[in-house]
């Protein structure tokens, strides 16, 4: 296990290090929740690095972060210990299945996973979060987004043969188009705010 969180760790410390150093997704994301006490999920919680940084921004948030991977979850467990973060839960669970019930949540949060779905996938995951958030409530999708400059091309290069190579849901998923993709899932776009290699998508329920 010690081997597993050193590995991950590395890789989420370099996305920091190489696409997150400047206008980072997650104050972007830190941003758009305000100063209360709201009921947040995040799906595939990963490390907990953006639940960690809400709550050290807002300790009265109350946190429910998932993930089907044990191993990953036990992950998030040491990281949220080692920074003394309260009010996460974590909870095996899959996107595709959740089991809560209907409007918990005032917030969901779901960070670079659905370029590795397939559409099937996501649309499971999009239409659960339908039911699971209130109806004033919003869904916030931190996802990657092609640079415009040169260098940084250069770069996202590097980083989406990789995925790519791990995943080949990852080209068709950035050639979408976000509006409608969304909406036949009864969602709707109302804001886009634009990070380095990322942007963060607001989603608000359909009238």
């Amino acid at each position: 296990m010690a081997n597993s969180y050193n590995i991950v760790s590395k890789i989420y410390g370099l996305l920091d290090i190489l696409f997150f150093h400047k206008n980072s997704p997650r104050n972007i994301l830190l941003s758009k929740i305000p100063n209360k006490e709201y009921k947040i999920l995040e799906i595939a919680i990963g490390t907990a690095e953006n639940s960690i940084l809400l709550l050290k921004n807002n300790p009265q948030l109350k946190i429910t972060g998932i993930d089907s991977s044990e191993d990953m979850l036990k992950i998030a467990k040491s990281n949220i210990d080692k920074h003394n973060i309260k009010n996460i839960e974590l909870i095996k669970m899959d996107g595709t299945n959740m089991q809560f019930e209907n409007e918990t949540f005032d917030f969901i949060i779901i960070s670079l996973l659905l370029h590795e779905l397939t559409e099937v996938e996501s649309n499971k995951i999009l239409k659960g979060c339908m039911e699971i958030l209130k109806n004033n409530g919003k869904i916030l999708i931190l996802e990657w987004e092609y640079p415009k400059k040169l260098i940084q091309k250069i770069l996202f290069s590097v980083m989406s043969l990789l995925e790519y190579m791990a995943n080949k849901e990852f080209n068709q998923f950035m050639k979408k188009d976000l509006n409608e993709y969304f909406k036949k899932n009864g969602l709707i776009i109302s804001n886009i705010d634009y990070g380095n290699y990322t942007k963060v998508i607001e989603l608000k329920k359909e009238n």
